[in-house]
């Protein structure tokens, strides 16, 4: 449900509310929440010690190893198995 109003008054809107004023308004929500966590300042907070690796970094570079195991393995074993069957 949207809140939206004029003076202070809330106006309920249903969710089946497609009316201009009624995306004018969700898309105006949307804009203010996503300004407001990207303008916050926790994403300029240097987490970085010298010589380390940021939390993000250790983050992405285990999500990379765990898909190249996940790619490479069983690459590896159709490769085994291929090469048995054909010597």
């Amino acid at each position: 449900m949207i809140r939206a109003g004029d003076r202070g008054e809330p106006e309920d809107v249903s969710d089946r509310d497609q009316s201009a004023t009624a995306v004018k308004a969700m898309r105006q929500a949307c804009k203010n929440i996503l300004y407001t966590v990207g303008n916050s300042g926790y994403y300029t907070i240097n987490e970085q010690t010298e010589g380390g690796l940021t939390r993000m970094q250790k983050i992405f570079y285990g999500i990379d190893a765990l898909t190249a195991a996940i790619v490479i393995i069983p690459l590896v074993l159709v490769f085994m198995n291929w090469k048995k069957k054909t010597a």
